[in-house]
Formats: structure tokens, C-alpha cells, sequence
């Protein structure tokens, strides 16, 4: 999916820095991550969700690994404090979407959600998320899936605010085949 430019409106505008999507003063990674968002804000309006949060929890995958060194007094000769020099940063992970309280009409939409692409341009991002899931799965027993926009919407439905241009308001046409969350509601009962 190519990256779209502004997404204009009077709380919702791309920011400078990096071309990045903000809307209420959150600054999003993708437009993708945005979209989900105005999703995950439509279930918590309709009490399909509880709660959610982006960009939170933030799991340790490794430490941080260090090392002491012997210092010794360039004039005197004698032994100085050690000091502790870092080798390695600790490796941390944060996942894009947490998804509190999931209604019973929501069972297959998971927990912890890492929003994707459609399309990968660098497969190397794809490697390492593989691995990432797999560090934090073993180190806190957390599964976080990763998810394209298409098939969370397939699943359940597109949020209102997507599937119309912010300017003119008028349909766009990828999100029409998608149901509404009243569609949703609907073919839940």
C-alpha cells in the first residue's frame, strides 16, 4: 500500500518530521497504524473492546550487557575505581496495539496486535519481527500476532473514518467491500 500524504481534518493532520501520520497529538508509524486505531476506537465506543492502548507494553528481550574496567592513575600508578562500560544495549520490543477485554464476537482478533504492511518492501523487517515474536513469546509467554489492515477488516469491518477522503468526504474505493461496524454488530446476534 503506498503511503499516503496528508490525512487532513481539523485533528488529524501529518506531521513534518518524517512524514508521519499524528492524530490527537499521537504520532503513528504508518497510516495503516492510524486506520486501526479509528478501528479500535469504534470497538471501544460499541463496548467490543474494554480498553486498548498503542505502542504499549514494552517487553525486554535481553539485557544489557556490561563489563568492568580496572582504571589505574596515570600519575600515581594506583588502582582507581573500576568503572563499568556497557558492551551491549539492552533489546526491547514494544507492540503496535494491545486489545483489552475483548468482546465474545471478537474471539479471533488477538490480544496483541503488530500491524503490517500488505505488501513488505524490505523482507528483512519480516525475518526479524519472526524473531522478535519468538524472544518475546519464550522471555513473557506473550503471543503477539502481526496483522495486515486487510485481514483485521475482512474479519470485522473498516472504521467510518477510512472508508471516506477527509476532504471531500467522498467513498474510497479499497474500503467499500468492507463491512460497517453496525454491519458487524448486525450479523453478530
Amino acid at each position: 500500500m503506498t503511503q499516503r500524504k496528508a490525512i487532513s481534518s481539523r485533528s488529524c493532520q501529518v506531521a513534518k518530521r518524517r512524514n508521519r501520520p499524528t492524530y490527537f497529538g499521537i504520532e503513528f508509524d504508518s497510516p495503516e497504524e492510524l486506520e486501526f486505531y479509528w478501528w479500535c476506537e469504534e470497538a471501544h465506543d460499541r463496548k467490543l473492546i474494554q480498553d486498548f492502548s498503542y505502542q504499549h507494553p514494552t517487553w525486554e528481550l535481553t539485557p544489557k550487557a556490561t563489563e568492568e574496567v580496572q582504571r589505574v592513575s596515570e600519575k600515581t600508578g594506583k588502582q582507581l575505581k573500576p568503572k563499568t562500560r556497557t558492551i551491549v544495549q539492552a533489546a526491547t520490543y514494544t507492540c503496535d496495539f494491545w486489545l483489552k477485554g475483548l468482546a465474545d464476537s471478537m474471539s479471533g482478533i488477538p490480544e496483541f496486535i503488530d500491524i503490517k504492511p500488505k505488501f513488505e518492501r524490505d523482507q528483512s523487517r519480516a525475518r526479524l519481527f519472526s524473531l522478535t515474536r519468538k524472544f518475546v513469546y519464550y522471555r513473557h509467554g506473550v503471543l503477539v500476532e502481526a496483522k495486515t489492515l486487510d485481514e483485521l477488516f475482512t474479519a470485522t469491518w473498516a472504521p467510518t473514518r477510512a472508508t471516506v477522503t477527509p476532504k471531500t468526504g467522498k467513498p474510497r474505493k479499497p474500503y467499500q467491500k468492507y463491512k460497517t461496524v453496525q454491519d458487524f454488530i448486525r450479523s453478530q446476534k
